[in-house]
């Protein structure tokens, strides 16, 4: 399996299959939405600021979070599809 070391204030994350059916059974369009859910896999250590000082990133791994997937890249490891992108495109945290 390949390993990833996520740098910086990037976080990596595994996105919720979408839905193919409604709740009434009714076949949902596959057009993807920008906003999507999913699971932090691994996050950065965070963002140096110019004075030196460590800002760190807000979310854990395990955590259940809404994303921005069109500001987020793309990337498959061992057949796995995920996302990397900065904290600051994560909208909210699932509680």
């Amino acid at each position: 399996m390949e390993k990833l070391k996520i740098l910086s204030n990037k976080v990596l994350i595994l996105p919720d299959e979408a839905k193919s059916l409604s709740d009434g059974g009714i076949l949902l369009a596959s057009r993807e939405e920008v906003v999507q859910r999913g699971t932090v896999v691994s996050v950065g250590p965070g963002l140096v600021s110019s004075e030196g000082i460590l800002i760190p990133i807000q979310v854990a791994e395990g955590d259940k979070v809404i994303f921005d997937h069109n500001r987020s890249s793309k990337v498959e490891i061992d057949g796995v599809k995920y996302y990397i992108t900065f904290d600051t495109e994560i909208l909210a945290v699932i509680q």
